[in-house]
């Protein structure tokens, strides 16, 4: 009897067609290794070398899925015998390679294909151990693999065009949003292929990827609507802009995702349709309309039973309520998904993740009809009037995901609010403010818990830096004293830059007071021996939230707890922010930077780069200890790979390396940006990158 383990299998890769950025932040693209030996590791939910296939719902999935699998032959009995590679799942063939001739013990590099499903109308993946066997041409003889048993396959199958977002700057796919769309066939679905009733092979629910994205934004991550003021809690506005999906999607202490923050408002669940959308065939577009009304009982997201008083909590008013009544509140504007790439206000259709749901079924009109109650009273009290089809326009949407909030906008609100938003900052202020002490921002988490002991948890932290100013977010749990346990810090810095190119102090300070109209709301002015500026929603909200401004910081305090509840801790905290005299806020000045770029890729001038898929890095030498490096590029023409920062904390120095994958030919302008760990003042350096044939 020959030994049945006769080979092993020495490496597996595979091209991605999109970028997809893995669990650990490292961006997979192109040609690439899915398994090597013990090289290549695995998290608790996947691989850390995840594949994109592009795939168009129609064809064959064999063709349009290639593995190319490298196995070594191990047993001189069997040389010469025709035999095809297998991966299995349980006793169901997923993977399949073309017949092949082991001629010696060497190396054997084939192709193989992903042969389960055959075809399939939504997007779909498998992630799974796959085990390896080979079969004998001749006899039909199963041949297990000696090493590995298994090995750890995440493979996606989705649109060819997907959302602009994912190919631009510092994006690519986040493993973590295909992970929670597209759960693995068999295993998380506990689906079975059935090809006796269809070709498909998995089983197809919806064709229609915008009806899908809406439900699932709308069940599948915990939300459940801001009724105290409608405001943006993931960075976008009316128009749409940067999108927090991380924070979006992070999973709280239950492990469900979406539930570590769950309030949202309609302009973050348009978002995330659109994200989810942009998977599929459809691509749902961004529609605003202003003014809109008085709505009808609805289902908002996350609120139980019917509601037409959508910001009921902010006068403690019945959800569901007369609609005379003149506590009931109204959308100013509303935000939701249309199907057309240009919107027609006959034809299209209307989907909204925030109140109903609307699955695509209803035109523009006729979801106004349903959506809109036309018949209260109110609208003359008001003096406003219910919004038509007239009133809605279309706008880009999303442009960028981020981690941390870029918001500057405070997102829906009621009709009618008028909040005399000078008078209450001339309120706000006091004459003798402490200022902000020097605090190590980028090392909060520790000053967090120094100060608050062992009564919290860092759940969510992250740095983001634009052109002018820098946001850090700090979500907390278990902080004693606090309903919900829950605290989340943002500290935004403002840093305009003087002909001197020293921190404009005047101009930033008026910029961080700027920033503060943009978030005001219902508040009180309580913090004045803390800061220059302080207000915070009042104290019977059921919601808290604390606004201070001191020169060009705002410091952002909220949670579930109402301001009275958050007070305590928010005062312990500051506490430990305040000096007795103004300090230095030094912007970190880059003193060198050079282009390395493989000798393979590399033009006739220092910032010429060869060919698609090439990789280079900018690296930068500045006088300050750095916290956070980020970039955006003008175009899709280049794509962030890492960046990775080398500080020197003795002589006070950091080196920071910015890795690109180029994508597109021309020329290319990048802004790099940089963030001290000290203040988080910012500063800038622009460059030019030219990609050309290879």
């Amino acid at each position: 009897m020959p030994d049945l383990k006769i080979f092993q299998i020495l490496k597996i890769t595979a091209y991605s067609d999109h970028p997809v950025r893995n669990s650990v932040g490292k961006l997979i693209f192109g040609h690439h290794v899915l398994w090597e030996g013990d090289n290549l590791g695995q998290d608790d939910k996947g691989s850390l070398a995840p594949n994109i296939f592009s795939y168009d719902f129609i064809s064959p999935l064999a063709s349009k899925a290639s593995l190319q699998i490298t196995i070594k032959a191990i047993h001189s009995g069997h040389v010469g015998g025709e035999y095809r590679l297998c991966g299995a799942l349980d006793a169901t063939r997923i993977i399949e390679s073309d017949l092949f001739t082991v001629g010696s013990k060497g190396e054997i590099t084939m192709a193989a294909h992903v042969i389960e499903p055959v075809r399939s109308a939504v997007p779909f993946s498998w992630n799974a151990e796959v085990s390896w066997s080979l079969g004998h041409k001749g006899t039909g003889r199963k041949i297990d693999c000696a090493y590995p048993r298994t090995t750890q396959l995440e493979l996606y199958f989705i649109s060819d065009d997907i959302h602009e977002i994912f190919l631009a700057g510092r994006s690519g796919v986040p493993v973590e949003l295909l992970r929670n769309e597209f759960p693995s066939l068999f295993h998380d679905r506990g689906l079975v292929p059935d090809t006796s009733k269809s070709q498909t092979g998995a089983v197809v629910v919806d064709p229609a990827r915008n009806k899908e994205a809406t439900q699932q934004a709308y069940g599948n991550y915990s939300k459940k609507y801001d009724t105290t003021f409608g405001k943006s809690h993931f960075g976008m506005s009316n128009i749409g802009g940067k999108f927090n999906y991380g924070y979006y999607i992070e999973a709280g202490p239950n492990g469900q995702a979406g539930s570590l923050h769950a309030i949202v408002n309609c302009y973050d669940q348009a978002a995330m349709v659109q994200v989810l959308g942009r998977f599929g065939t459809a691509k749902p577009s961004w529609l605003f309309q202003r003014p809109y009304g008085y709505i009808t009982a609805t289902q908002l997201v996350g609120i139980p039973s019917l509601c037409n008083n959508p910001f009921f909590s902010s006068n403690q008013s019945p959800q569901n309520i007369g609609i005379n009544d003149l506590r009931r509140t109204a959308f100013g504007n509303h935000v939701f998904n249309g199907l057309l790439s240009q919107f027609d206000p006959k034809n299209d259709r209307i989907y909204d993740a925030c109140a109903g749901p609307h699955l695509g079924t209803e035109a523009p009109l006729a979801y106004l009809a349903v959506a809109i109650d036309k018949v209260t009273d109110l609208y003359q009290v008001d003096g406003t009037e219910p919004g038509a089809v007239s009133n809605i326009t279309q706008h880009r949407g999303v442009t960028t995901l981020l981690r941390a909030s870029d918001s500057t906008m405070t997102g829906t609100s009621p009709a009618g609010s008028n909040l005399g938003l000078e008078s209450l900052i001339e309120k706000a202020a006091v004459d003798n403010p402490k200022p902000l002490s020097q605090v190590h921002w980028h090392d909060v988490t520790q000053w967090v818990k120094s100060v608050l002991k062992e009564r919290c948890n860092i759940a969510f932290q992250e740095i983001d830096i634009g052109s002018r100013a820098v946001e850090a977010l700090w979500h907390l749990t278990g902080v004693d004293g606090v309903d919900g346990d829950e605290l989340v810090v943002r500290v935004r810095v403002e840093t305009c830059i003087g002909n001197d190119q020293k921190l404009d102090i005047r101009r930033s300070s008026s910029a961080a007071l700027d920033h503060l109209r943009f978030q005001l709301k219902n508040t009180q002015p309580p913090f004045g021996d803390f800061a220059q500026y302080s207000l915070q929603y009042a104290t019977g909200l059921p919601q808290g939230r604390i606004l201070l401004v001191s020169g060009n910081h705002m410091i952002e305090f909220s949670g579930g707890s109402s301001s009275s509840a958050l007070e305590p801790v928010v005062r312990v905290l500051l506490t430990h922010t305040t000096v007795d005299k103004p300090f230095s806020l030094d912007i970190p000045q880059i003193t060198h930077h050079h282009f390395e770029i493989p000798e393979g890729s590399r033009g006739h001038a220092s910032n010429i780069v060869k060919g698609i898929g090439s990789t280079f890095t900018v690296e930068c030498q500045l006088d300050q200890v750095i916290a956070a490096g980020t970039t955006e590029v003008n175009d899709f023409g280049l794509l962030l790979s890492e960046c990775t920062i080398r500080s020197n904390t003795a002589n006070a120095t950091s080196a920071v390396s910015f890795a690109f994958v180029t994508r597109k030919l021309g020329t290319h302008t990048v802004d790099l940006h940089f963030a001290t760990a000290m203040a988080l003042t910012s500063n800038s350096k622009r460059v030019q990158v030219t990609v050309v044939h290879a």
